[in-house]
């Protein structure tokens, strides 16, 4: 975001989701790693960390991905899926290091799953859930201005 605001890419749509996959699925790979190698464990489960324990930003963007796509959020209910977006790859994850019946360890992703009919009002949710378990948390957002690049009111 500030690489933008600074005009070092440019902000058109097709070039912010361009960086958003390849980015933060970057990001993602490092985290994970440093996450096994060091065998970090989250600080708690609840909001929106209620999804993955250590990200969200995945569901979000990954659900935004699917807009408008024929497979049922049900989809993800039947591993192994495809790595072909960021919601995708999270899920993995999931089951990659939970074991049991995924409605047990992963109950809000299930409901989700088996209770929203496409992925429009899955992103839709996310972000909603997005803007009210992280915006507007003022102990969360307090450091975004990012040294005067955003105006903070």
């Amino acid at each position: 975001m500030a690489l933008t605001l600074v005009r070092f890419f440019e902000p058109v749509p097709e070039e912010e989701r361009h960086l958003v996959v390849t980015v933060f699925g970057k990001y993602l790979e490092v985290a994970w790693h440093l996450q096994d190698v060091y065998r970090l464990e989250p600080a708690g489960s609840h909001g929106v960390w209620g999804l993955d324990d250590y990200h969200f930003l995945g569901f979000l963007w990954g659900s935004a991905q699917l807009r408008g796509n024929n497979l049922p959020p049900s989809s993800i209910l039947k591993p192994p899926l495809p790595a072909t977006n960021l919601y995708n790859l999270q899920v993995t994850r999931i089951y990659q290091l939970k074991i049991g019946p995924f409605f047990e360890h992963s109950a809000q992703l299930h409901a989700i799953a088996t209770g929203v009919p496409n992925w429009d009002k899955v992103n839709s949710g996310m972000l909603k859930m997005y803007e009210a378990e992280v915006l507007n948390k003022r102990v969360v957002v307090q450091h975004l201005p990012l040294g005067g690049l955003l105006v903070w009111d």
